[in-house]
């Protein structure tokens, strides 16, 4: 079974997919995430997205690539979520 989650590798996480859909209006892959932020292998990643779409920030359709987006919330409440856990 996998240990907790690494809070830090989370908000690496959410704050690549904040830049990179930024900067290239899609998602990136769960590889691409890994390789980006050294956070582990795409089943990793997937656990950060997990919890990260439990918190609010992400949503995605299961088995659809492509899906995953950013939430809309309030700048402050994400800070509060993802930042200050």
């Amino acid at each position: 079974m996998a240990g907790p989650t690494n809070t830090q590798d989370v908000v690496a996480v959410y704050d690549y997919l904040v830049s990179y859909i930024a900067e290239h209006q899609r998602p990136p892959t769960l590889e691409q995430i890994a390789r980006a932020t050294g956070c582990g292998t795409p089943s990793t990643i997937r656990r950060h997205l997990i919890r990260l779409r439990q918190r609010g920030l992400v949503e995605w359709q299961w088995r659809a690539q492509g899906t995953l987006r950013l939430c809309d919330t309030d700048e402050a409440e994400e800070e509060e979520s993802i930042h200050h856990e």
